[in-house]
């Protein structure tokens, strides 16, 4: 669905009018349900901002993700959720059987192996015991992880099919069990380790969004964005 919009007031409420719920994963999640959520809110966030000029159309695509025309030229968005495959389908089954039990926050790995289904029974029913998390793991683990899933994304980005824009963008949906995190230290932690790449992301524009918060990285710089959620305020 596109939405077009000449100015900010009318562009907002578009969006309130906008269903971006997400569905449980047993429920029907799809990939367009958490694009469409992530998109929306972030442009949402920069609309309040005066960051958005107008006229301007936003549009679902393929890939890249979304599409957001403005007068200066066209802005490809990619999403991508940063989630442990493993925590992912323990999630799935506790909503399945409707445990209630508190489950430990397990230490997960980028690119993991797939574990037992006895093992996801474990962690569903909060039976496992995770490992210890000292000094800055949790930051640096938040680092590593956002890293990983920039990569790949750039993987995608350099493939026959995918349509470049005039600016591109990459938006990181934060579903990563980290206790603790100090975002802040986290983002710098994840700004460093973008500055060691030998060669850039092909993305001017990065953001992390942990729930209330977009983090932004673009150009060796951090910037910390409150969510504008006009569908929880409207």
């Amino acid at each position: 669905m596109c939405i077009d919009a000449h100015s900010k007031g009318e562009f907002l409420l578009r969006l309130v009018a906008t269903d971006i719920a997400v569905p449980l994963a047993t429920e029907g999640r799809t990939k367009e349900h958490v694009e469409r959520w992530s998109v929306l809110r972030l442009l949402s966030t920069l609309a309040q901002d005066e960051q958005l000029t107008y006229p301007l159309r936003a549009r679902p695509g393929d890939r890249p993700d979304y599409v957001v025309s403005v007068p200066s030229g066209t802005i490809g968005i990619e999403v991508t959720e940063a989630v442990p495959t493993n925590w992912a389908w323990a999630n799935a089954r506790r909503e399945k059987q409707g445990y209630e039990e508190p489950t430990m926050l397990e230490r997960c790995t980028p690119g993991e192996a797939l574990r037992t289904p006895e093992a996801i029974e474990e962690i569903a029913q909060g039976r496992n015991a995770g490992s210890i998390w000292e000094g800055n793991a949790v930051e640096q683990q938040f680092a590593e992880v956002m890293l990983h899933f920039s990569l790949e994304k750039k993987k995608a980005f350099g493939k026959p099919g995918f349509k470049t824009c005039d600016s591109n963008w990459l938006i990181i949906y934060k579903h990563w069990p980290l206790p603790g995190l100090d975002e802040s230290l986290g983002a710098k932690r994840f700004s460093q380790r973008l500055s060691e790449l030998r060669e850039p992301l092909p993305f001017e524009k990065v953001f992390v969004e942990c729930w209330k918060t977009f983090w932004e990285f673009s150009h060796g710089s951090v910037t910390s964005l409150q969510v504008n959620d006009v569908w929880n305020d409207s």
